[in-house]
């Protein structure tokens, strides 16, 4: 499931973009989530499948690091992500 969805740029200072690589289209719960496990934005990312990126706004999300969370059916990984300012 994880290898299947890249973020990027990594590190980012607004805009990040999920691309997803799943030869079938599947619905993806999208969290971002501070090092301590707080759960700052939860999205979800509809048909997420090869050629189908989403955009994920972290402009009012402050400098540090942080987890993106990704879940599908009962699949789920987390990605670490670093925000620059």
């Amino acid at each position: 499931f994880v290898e299947n969805i890249q973020i990027a740029p990594n590190p980012a200072s607004d805009m990040v973009f999920l691309k997803a690589n799943f030869k079938t289209a599947k619905d993806v719960g999208v969290e971002v989530l501070d090092i301590s496990g707080k759960t700052l934005l939860r999205t979800d990312w509809q048909n997420a499948i090869q050629g189908n990126d989403y955009q994920l706004d972290l402009s009012k999300v402050a400098a540090g690091v942080y987890l993106i969370r990704l879940t599908s059916d009962s699949e789920s990984a987390t990605k670490r992500i670093v925000i620059r300012k």
